[in-house]
């Protein structure tokens, strides 16, 4: 290991590789469901080019996704002019005594790590 564990270093780098693990999931089971044999040809340029093109595709998903959570029109229907979607009013949390003391204690301790 580079990184002695237990390190802000070795943290930084697990988080790294946890992104492209989630990556990889959602390429082969959660998205898009690649597989072995998913494409077929010859030649490194044409799997590097499909390869690119399922990216891409990858990302628009979680772009219309990320959209979708917060209610606003994606990228594609803007410029497909497309209406806004109309927005909720979203309910706010009550605050609870027990929070609120909560808050306080970890402003007085400050900042963790």
């Amino acid at each position: 290991m580079p990184f002695q564990h237990g390190t802000l270093d070795w943290e930084a780098s697990y988080h790294r590789r946890v992104g492209i693990e989630s990556v990889f999931a959602d390429l082969k089971q959660n998205r898009l469901g690649v597989h072995r044999g998913y494409f077929r040809g010859c030649g490194l340029r044409r799997y590097t080019l499909l390869a690119g093109f399922t990216l891409v595709a990858l990302n628009i998903l979680n772009l219309h996704d990320w959209a979708t959570r917060r209610e606003v029109l994606d990228s594609w229907g803007r410029f497909l002019g497309e209406p806004e979607p109309e927005r909720r009013p979203r309910r706010r949390r009550r605050s609870t005594p027990s929070a609120t003391r909560h808050a306080a204690s970890l402003a007085a301790r400050g900042p963790g790590r």
